[in-house]
């Protein structure tokens, strides 16, 4: 059994699926908020893709439509 008293409530997960893909997942408040749209063979690749998102998101100008 993982011990959860240190893990923060927001917080970005990476974790292998059924398939035994990896995938990313932001967790806030006990919820996921989103989550990776694909698997990815290697953990590499998933965590190249997580920090692209995170890069993009940290540019991305807020509209409102």
């Amino acid at each position: 059994m993982t011990d959860t008293t240190n893990i923060p409530a927001t917080r970005v997960e990476i974790y292998k699926d059924e398939s035994k893909k990896w995938r990313w997942r932001l967790i806030s408040k006990a919820e996921i908020r989103t989550e990776s749209p694909r698997g990815y063979v290697s953990k590499q690749g998933c965590l190249i893709a997580l920090n692209r998102v995170r890069s993009i998101m940290s540019e991305a100008a807020l509209v409102e439509c």
